[in-house]
């Protein structure tokens, strides 16, 4: 069956959002139309609809463009080379692969992997020899924490969110400022999907800013919601980041 470029376009689109391009049903009409007005690079629209479902493609996409208008009004530099090369060994797990990354990155600042990260804008200071630009919008969008651009001064919109989401939001930032944009691709969305670069970030972020060693070395009467939430606050993160680290790394 022959189509014009705007009609596969849209198919890729739907297949995206896990819909059968050619299936009929009521909302179809409204979809299509959400999709066809999706105005963004290909690496950022692959971010979007690999997040999203059919029932916020519209809030989504419209808290998208406002997101991408505000990074936008930073001052856009260049990309500059990557401070840190990837680890030798690429891990095909996304979980793994974001473990031996920040491990990579600790390793290369001379961080001890037995403590915290005091501060974090230190740390981007010693990568980038300057703090990254970040806004926090009042924005409420479906499936889509922030819009995030490599360059010279690393810049990241996203919405209002506590100190210490934020903080580990912006450790998610991190991972694609060193590791994901690239001069032909320097805008990104992090989100909430599962898809590599996503998961990926989210296990860089925890390991980066709560180690596995660190907290095993913390855990030799073992582990209780109460000693969690004593090592998120010494870490700075949520007690759902310390749960998920001594899950994934069999410290429970």
């Amino acid at each position: 069956r022959s189509s014009s470029p705007a009609e596969r376009t849209l198919c890729e689109r739907l297949a995206a959002l896990g819909l059968d391009p050619y299936g009929d049903d009521d909302s179809r009409e409204t979809i299509e139309r959400q999709l066809a007005d999706l105005d963004f690079e290909a690496a950022v629209l692959r971010d979007l609809l690999a997040a999203t479902t059919p029932e916020h493609i519209g809030s989504a996409g419209r808290g998208t463009a406002q997101l991408l208008e505000r990074l936008a009004a930073h001052r856009l530099t260049p990309m500059p080379p990557r401070p840190l090369a990837e680890p030798t060994v690429i891990e095909s797990l996304p979980y793994l692969a974001g473990y031996a990354r920040a491990a990579r990155l600790r390793d290369g600042l001379g961080l001890s992997s037995a403590s915290p990260v005091r501060d974090l804008d230190d740390l981007m200071k010693q990568l980038f020899h300057r703090t990254p630009d970040v806004e926090w919008v009042s924005l409420a969008v479906p499936d889509v924490d922030a819009a995030v651009r490599g360059g010279e001064t690393p810049t990241l919109v996203g919405t209002q969110r506590s100190p210490q989401a934020g903080r580990f939001l912006l450790a998610r930032a991190l991972h694609h400022w060193l590791f994901v944009t690239v001069p032909t691709s320097p805008q990104r969305l992090l989100t909430r999907a599962t898809d590599w670069q996503q998961a990926a970030s989210r296990a860089f972020a925890a390991e980066l800013l709560a180690p596995a060693e660190a907290l095993a070395a913390r855990l030799s009467n073992g582990a209780d919601w109460e000693r969690t939430d004593a090592l998120a606050k010494e870490f700075d993160v949520a007690s759902m980041v310390i749960a998920h680290q001594l899950e994934n790394h069999g410290l429970g």
